[in-house]
């Protein structure tokens, strides 16, 4: 067998066990049957991709994602966070969290390490205009079977 050709067959193995990942298509397909009454379209705020489980063959994505409730120019928003768990070469979400609300946090950022989720933003605190929270939020999730349990915040 010449080197060429070995070449070609590591590269064709390389992609036949490539690691899939859940496509920005298949999220927003996702958000759009999820979709609450009287909302907007979700949009995705953060995505991060991950190993939490120890079964699976791919990285699982953990999505941060809003509906925008309303039409006047004082709507509202309703943040959600979900996880898309790699079973064999399929995903299966878990159940939404609600984790963020106008008023009482906006969440931007999320991260994974180890089986832990964290989320971070802004809360609001006695003072703050409707437009403009002031203190550093940090929350932590972490998945058991199909849910998302809060494990702790820290508010700076």
């Amino acid at each position: 067998m010449t080197r060429s050709m070995l070449i070609a067959i590591f590269f064709l193995l390389s992609l036949t066990f490539a690691e899939a990942q859940v496509s920005p298509a298949q999220v927003q397909k996702w958000l759009d049957a999820h979709q609450p009454d009287g909302s907007g379209p979700g949009q995705v705020v953060a995505r991060m991709d991950g190993k939490l489980w120890s079964y699976g063959t791919s990285p699982d994505a953990a999505i941060l994602y809003t509906f925008q409730i309303g039409e006047s120019r004082d709507r509202s928003h309703k943040q959600y966070l979900v996880v898309f768990k790699s079973v064999g070469s399929q995903y299966e979400a878990t159940k939404p969290r609600l984790v963020g609300v106008s008023g009482l946090q906006t969440l931007s950022e999320l991260s994974i390490a180890d089986m832990t989720i964290t989320l971070r933003g802004k809360t609001w605190v006695p003072g703050d205009a409707l437009c403009c929270p002031s203190e550093t939020l940090s929350v932590q999730y972490v998945v058991y079977d199909d849910e998302l349990i809060a494990r702790g915040f820290r508010i700076k």
